[in-house]
């Protein structure tokens, strides 16, 4: 099943965009957690159709909300490292956008570091996603290894940084210590807006 959490602007409360997540219920042992069902569908090589089925019903979901009336929300969906083992995730996009009808630009594709980390023609995958006209990020930022170098080089809209970066942020110094903080705006902010 798919749940959805809203995606709020902390400095108007504004609901600005929704994030599908895959849940499994199972019978006998309720749900079961996320990490253990998702390395478990790419164990056995079920995770492309599980996110095939993610990324269509979650347009879908979008769409009827538009036509419900709630309109400018945009809608996240994790795609799986798994699917830029091939160049099919960018005709599955482009599928699934024509056969929902929903805007490339209500889209993002959300994705970890390590895509970054294992090939780089994921580069040119990236580019051609791009094309399509959706948005791009990278979710769980800080947890790999990736360069603050090799990011510029990349097409993508926005970083999610992972909560473990920043869980003790206001509490150890080594922490708060560090830079400025920018909001999806590019506006200077404080530290205390994102904790």
């Amino acid at each position: 099943m798919l749940v959805y959490q809203p995606q709020v602007d902390i400095q108007t409360g504004k609901v600005f965009g929704i994030e599908a997540l895959s849940r499994w219920n199972y019978p006998e042992l309720g749900q079961v957690p996320l990490t253990d069902f998702i390395a478990t569908a790419e164990r056995i090589g079920m995770i492309k159709p599980l996110s095939e089925w993610v990324l269509d019903t979650a347009c879908r979901q979008a769409l009827a909300w538009k036509q419900q009336g709630h309109s400018s929300l945009q809608m996240s969906v994790n795609i799986s490292p798994k699917h830029f083992l091939d160049k099919d995730i960018v005709s599955l996009v482009k599928r699934i956008i024509e056969e929902t009808g929903i805007e490339p630009e209500e889209l993002s594709l959300e994705v970890t570091e390590s895509v970054l980390q294992t090939n780089p023609e994921n580069l040119a995958i990236f580019h051609d996603l791009k094309k399509l006209g959706i948005q791009l990020a990278i979710d769980d930022f800080g947890t790999g290894y990736s360069s603050l170098a090799s990011l510029k080089h990349l097409e993508v809209d926005y970083f999610k940084i992972d909560k473990y970066f920043i869980d003790d942020m206001l509490i150890d110094n080594k922490g708060a210590s560090s830079g400025q903080f920018y909001d999806r705006n590019g506006t200077q902010t404080g530290i205390q807006n994102y904790c």
